[in-house]
């Protein structure tokens, strides 16, 4: 029981990681809007554009994507097909989920070190935007923080549905969560 209760309470951070990261998924959300309406609103009205629009909402996008992706996952937002594996017995849907997850954080552990990879990149290099002329760099360490994020959160999914595999009733419980 006390592996339950420790997956409980690691859970509770994750999960207080990924609230932080929706909320700058938020702000982003709301950035680009507010930009793009008044953009579009100067440039109809007074024919003066915002100068470097389009490049600061391809960075709040990019910002906004990534933000998000551990909120859902937590959220258990992403598509899932459950139709089969519901019809399974339960050691073995846990079983299977667990190897899903765990496959899952193999591909996010790899666009993770590839967010460093480029992360590093940009700071070797001190890339600036093209119009603006700012530094791309906090955007790079946002992806980077918040894939990471990410990460947890799918292991988190793929620990809890291995735990699964030795308690019914956390299984269970497990299964509640993607329903």
């Amino acid at each position: 029981m006390k592996t339950i209760e420790k997956m409980k309470t690691i859970e509770k951070y994750v999960k207080g990681a990924t609230v932080a990261s929706s909320v700058l998924s938020f702000i982003s959300a709301l950035g680009m809007m507010l930009l793009i309406t008044a953009d579009v609103v100067l440039r109809a009205l007074f024919n003066r554009p915002i100068l470097g629009s389009v490049e600061i909402v391809q960075y709040m996008l990019m910002a906004f994507v990534f933000a998000s992706l551990s909120y859902t996952q937590v959220r258990k937002g992403h598509i899932r097909v459950t139709i089969i594996p519901n019809m399974l017995p339960w050691r073995f849907r846990s079983a299977l989920n667990a190897l899903n997850e765990l496959a899952c954080v193999l591909g996010a552990v790899y666009f993770t070190y590839a967010a460093y990879l480029q992360m590093q990149h940009v700071q070797s290099r001190g890339i600036l935007t093209n119009v603006l002329r700012f530094s791309t760099l906090p955007f790079f360490v946002l992806a980077l923080i918040t894939l990471a994020i990410f990460v947890l959160a799918i292991l988190l999914d793929a620990v809890r549905n291995i735990v699964g595999i030795f308690n019914r009733e956390y299984a269970e419980e497990v299964k509640e969560d993607y329903s």
